[in-house]
């Protein structure tokens, strides 16, 4: 005599709970892989933020240099970038001005120098920059107020 097994059924409330739980697996994974995204574009801004801070201190490190070697002709250094330079016939000074000119709107986005002497005979380096690159414009190192339209800005005071 044959006698067979009966297969045991499933209750009904325990339909599709498998495919429930992969879905709610999925949406954990995206929201994880949307995180891990995020995070690398965050690391992304912060990266060139740092690159950007590093080529203003390595040009106001380089005109401080140059200012500490010549100073003989220390006050025909100064100069604000912005401003045209010579185009033929050029001094050393106004070579070196027009290095660094070059070299600040290659790397730094609106990049501009300020070069100053202030009353009390220190040179001010103001190396500044669109560091949000949205359009900025204002000049001023001056962080005491705000200003949204305000450049970023590296100071180095060197006394001679």
């Amino acid at each position: 005599m044959h006698t067979s097994r009966a297969v045991p059924r499933r209750p009904a409330y325990q339909g599709g709970v498998g495919m429930i739980e992969v879905l709610i697996t999925l949406l954990v994974l995206a929201a994880g892989m949307f995180g891990a995204a995020a995070l690398h574009l965050s690391t992304l801004r912060e990266s060139q933020l740092v690159n950007q801070r590093l080529h203003a201190s390595a040009l106001a490190d380089d005109i401080a240099g140059r200012l500490q070697m010549d100073r003989a002709n220390v006050s025909s250094y100064l100069f604000d970038s912005s401003q045209s330079g010579c185009s033929s016939s050029c001094n050393s000074v106004q070579m070196a001005q027009n290095t660094w000119r070059s070299t600040v709107t290659e790397q730094l986005p609106s990049g501009r120098i300020l070069l100053s002497k202030d009353t009390n005979g220190l040179y001010l380096i103001q190396v500044l920059w669109d560091e949000e690159r949205n359009g900025a414009t204002t000049a001023d190192c001056d962080f005491t107020t705000s200003n949204a339209n305000r450049l970023a800005c590296y100071q180095l005071v060197v006394q001679l």
